[in-house]
């Protein structure tokens, strides 16, 4: 992850802020594992994918069951600090994220 806190972004101290991506395909992966002191996520599918991205929150997430990110789209979460999981319908396919954290 890169800490973004010293780049001038608005943050409360200590928050911290930090993004990354991942790559993800058609076995579940770690998008991001869980965070005790997480206060927030977003994750977004760039317009660029052209398969679809399945969250959930466990390795179990299928593309049955996940929650829907079609390319382009973004889903943010405020006080979950658990894990999440993602899973496509493409081979490679990168999904975004961005962290705050106590």
């Amino acid at each position: 992850m890169t800490d973004i806190s010293s780049s001038g972004a608005t943050v409360s101290p200590p928050d911290t802020l930090g993004y990354d991506h991942v790559t993800i395909g058609v076995a579940a992966v770690v998008i991001k594992a869980g965070n005790n002191d997480r206060t927030s996520i977003t994750l977004k599918s760039p317009i660029a994918n052209v398969g679809n991205i399945y969250i959930g929150f466990d390795n179990t997430v299928t593309i049955e069951d996940g929650h829907l990110l079609e390319p382009g789209d973004a889903i943010s979460f405020n006080d979950y600090v658990g894990s999440f999981w993602g899973i496509s319908t493409d081979a490679v396919q990168t999904l975004t994220y961005i962290e705050v954290a106590r």
